[in-house]
C-alpha cells in the first residue's frame, strides 16, 4: 500500500512568493481636528478623501483626541473634506481646501486643522411682572437679508441659540398664542398682562433689548466661536384689536374654507394669528397689535391653490371691512431681445428671468427659461409686487433694459397682475470688463456694485473669487460706474440690502467701464467684512 507524504516546498519556491503578493500603492493620510477655541481634539468628525477622478473615496472619524488616519491610499489627486456639524467649514484660502497630490511610497500626508466652532447665544426671558416667559419661541434673524435661527424658552424662561454662522442678529421674542400658526402644543401658557378697564393686551413679539419694533433692535454681531451669554430681557405689552374682514374671488363672490393669516409686514415669517373664512367669506381675528401687518389667504379650489393678500394697519382701534382677494395662478409671457442674442443661443446658456416677491416667502418665486425664439413663460404666478431679475450672462453682451409693456422697469419693483402687459429683456453687445488683483488676494471674495443707485440689486451687484494670484476678472458689464470692495468673506444676504451697500461706498475703490473697454482697476486690499 502506497502511503502519500507531503514534500517539503524547493527553497526557491519560498524565494518566488513576495513576488506573488501584489504591490500596495500609495501612501498614509493622517492629521488632527482641534477646536480653535478650546485647542481640545474634536472627536466622532467623518473625514472623507475624495478622489478628483474615477478613484475611490476613503473615509475615517477621528478619535477623542481629533486623530485620524487612512493608511494607504492610492497615488492620485484628492480632496479632503470634514463632517463637522457644529464648526464652521474652513475658508478657501485654507491649506486644506485645495486639491492636493499623492504619490507612491511618499512621506504621510498630514493636516492639522484647528477648526472653529459656530457661535451661541444664552439669556432668560421674562413677562412684565418678572415671571420667567414660559414655551416662547425665540428667533435669531440676520441683521440684512433672510435666515432665522430658533428655540423656545423652558420653564425657567431660559433660551439657547446655537448653530449661528459669524453675521449680524438680531433677537427676538415671539409667543406664539393659540390660534396662530406652528404646532399647537408647543404654544406658550403666559398669563395675559394686566390692562386698563375696558382693553384687552396680550404679550407681544419683543426685539432684544426691549422694543416692539425691528428699528429699535440692538444688532448682535457673532463672530467664529462666539458665545455669547446674559441676554436677559422682558416681554412688552400690547392693546389689541380685532381685524374682520371677507375674504372674496376673483370675480367677488365669497371664498369659503379660506385659510387667512396674519404676518409681519417686516419678516414675512410664521403667522401671528389665523382663521378660516365662513360661506360668506367672512373672517375675525380677535387679538391683532398695534403694527403694519399683512393679511394673507388661500384656499384650494380642485387641484389649483387661489392665493391672495391685503396689507393692514392697526393702530388703536378694531378694523373692519377689510377684503382679501384671492385668485389662481397665471403666467407671465415675455422676450429675450438684443444684438446677436439669437445668433449665440445655442453656444450659451439660456438666460432665466426670476420674479421676486416682495411681499411673500421666498419660496413663492417663479422663473422661466429662455426658449429658442426669445420667448419667456413663467408659470405659476400669483398676483403681487415682485423684482423682475434675469440671470445669466450672455458673452460680450450686458443687460441694458428690463421693461413691462413700454415702462422700463430695471431693479424696481413692479406689480403683477393678469393680463398685464409682457416682460422685455434687452441685451446689447459691447460689454464691458473689470479686472484687477487682490494683494494676497486668495481665499477672499470681491465684491462689485454699479453706481447708478437704481440698481444696487441683483443681478447688478456681483462677487466673484480671486484665483491663487488673486486676479479676478468681472465680464457682461453695461457701461457706467462700479464699486468695487475685496474682503476676508462675504455675506452674501448683505449684498442683497441697499442700504447696507451704500454703508460700504466710502471703503471702496471706484472704477469706470466704457463700452466695450477692458479697465484694470486698482489693486484692492483685503479688508474685514464689516458685521
Amino acid at each position: 500500500m502506497l502511503a502519500w507524504k507531503q514534500m517539503p516546498r524547493p527553497p526557491a519556491l519560498l524565494l518566488l512568493l513576495p513576488l506573488l503578493v501584489p504591490a500596495q500603492n500609495g501612501s498614509r493620510v493622517e492629521g488632527q481636528l482641534l477646536n480653535s477655541v478650546t485647542h481640545a481634539g474634536i472627536s466622532g468628525v467623518r473625514v472623507a478623501v475624495t478622489s478628483m477622478g474615477t478613484g475611490p473615496t476613503y473615509e475615517t472619524y477621528t478619535d477623542p483626541d481629533g486623530r485620524f488616519q487612512i493608511p494607504l491610499v492610492a497615488p492620485g489627486d484628492y480632496s479632503i473634506g470634514f463632517d463637522a456639524r457644529d464648526f464652521l467649514p474652513l475658508p478657501v484660502s485654507d491649506p486644506a481646501s485645495r486639491i492636493f497630490h499623492v504619490a507612491d511610497l511618499s512621506e504621510p500626508i498630514d493636516f492639522q486643522e484647528q477648526l472653529t466652532p459656530f457661535g451661541t447665544v444664552t439669556g432668560r426671558l421674562f413677562d412684565g411682572q418678572g415671571h420667567p416667559a414660559v414655551a416662547v419661541q425665540m428667533e435669531m434673524l440676520r441683521a440684512r437679508g433672510g435666515g432665522v435661527t430658533t428655540t423656545v424658552t423652558d420653564p425657567e424662561g431660559r433660551f439657547l441659540l446655537r448653530g449661528l454662522a459669524p453675521g449680524a442678529y438680531v433677537l427676538l421674542a415671539r409667543p406664539m398664542l393659540p390660534g396662530s400658526g406652528g404646532d399647537e402644543k408647543h404654544k406658550t401658557a403666559l398669563a395675559p398682562p394686566t390692562a386698563p378697564e375696558g382693553e384687552r393686551r396680550t404679550w407681544a413679539a419683543t426685539y432684544y433689548p426691549g422694543a416692539a419694533e425691528r428699528s429699535g433692535a440692538q444688532n448682535i454681531v457673532i463672530r467664529g466661536g462666539s458665545n455669547l451669554t446674559a441676554y436677559d430681557f422682558h416681554l412688552l405689552a400690547a392693546a389689541v384689536w380685532r381685524v374682520s374682514g371677507a375674504v372674496v374671488d376673483d370675480q367677488g363672490k365669497p371664498a369659503a374654507g379660506a385659510d387667512v393669516t396674519l404676518h409681519s409686514e417686516e419678516l414675512l415669517t410664521e403667522p401671528e394669528a389665523r382663521a378660516q373664512s365662513g360661506e360668506d367669506g367672512a373672517f375675525a381675528l380677535a387679538a391683532v397689535c398695534p403694527g403694519d401687518w399683512r393679511l394673507r389667504a388661500e384656499v384650494k379650489r380642485g387641484t389649483v391653490v387661489w392665493r391672495g393678500s391685503a396689507p393692514v394697519s392697526v393702530g388703536r382701534a378694531d378694523v373692519e371691512a377689510m377684503t382679501v382677494r384671492v385668485a389662481p395662478p397665471f403666467t407671465v409671457d415675455g422676450l429675450v431681445e438684443g444684438d446677436g442674442v439669437r445668433s449665440s443661443f445655442g453656444a450659451r446658456q439660456p438666460v432665466t428671468v426670476k420674479l421676486a416677491p416682495v411681499d411673500a416667502p421666498a419660496e413663492r418665486q417663479a422663473s422661466g427659461g429662455e426658449q429658442r425664439d426669445g420667448s419667456l413663460h413663467i408659470a405659476n404666478v400669483y398676483a403681487g409686487r415682485y423684482r423682475i431679475e434675469p440671470l445669466g450672462d450672455i458673452p460680450g453682451s450686458y443687460l441694458e433694459s428690463v421693461r413691462l409693456g413700454v415702462m422700463d422697469v430695471t431693479g424696481q419693483v413692479v406689480e403683477l397682475a393678469p393680463g398685464g402687459p409682457a416682460i422685455r429683456v434687452t441685451y446689447r453687445t459691447g460689454a464691458g470688463h473689470a479686472v484687477g488683483l487682490v494683494e494676497n488676494g486668495w481665499g477672499s471674495m470681491v465684491a462689485l456694485a454699479p453706481m447708478e443707485e437704481g440698481l444696487l440689486g441683483p443681478p447688478f451687484v456681483r462677487t466673484a473669487q480671486p484665483g491663487m494670484d488673486g486676479r479676478f476678472d468681472f465680464g457682461s458689464l453695461r457701461p457706467g460706474g462700479y464699486y468695487l470692495w475685496a474682503f476676508d468673506r462675504i455675506d452674501m444676504n448683505a449684498l442683497t440690502d441697499g442700504d447696507f451697500l451704500r454703508n460700504l461706498i466710502p471703503l471702496a475703490e471706484t472704477v469706470h467701464v466704457a463700452q466695450g473697454e477692458v479697465v484694470v482697476a486698482s489693486n484692492l486690499n483685503v479688508t474685514p467684512w464689516p458685521e
